[in-house]
């Protein structure tokens, strides 16, 4: 995934965060296809809300949706 489309994930995902409002449908370019950009769209998203500790959101998420992520086709 390019740097921009993390970039845009998590800064959508940081803005619904902060007004506390379901996430609209993700289109398919902004889903995460690995871990690793799992953990980036998680960085963007923890600038856009301004957390510093990157493991209270996971663990905030995780108690939120505690569904794994859908392995790649």
């Amino acid at each position: 995934m390019e740097n921009a489309l993390i970039r845009e994930a998590g800064r959508r995902l940081g803005e619904v965060w902060l007004v506390a409002r379901p996430v609209d449908t993700f289109p398919d370019t902004l889903r995460a296809r690995s871990r690793a950009e799992a953990y980036a769209i998680q960085d963007e998203m923890t600038a856009v809300i301004g957390q510093r500790d990157r493991g209270e959101i996971r663990r905030l998420m995780m108690a939120a949706d505690p569904q794994p992520l859908r392995p790649s086709p």
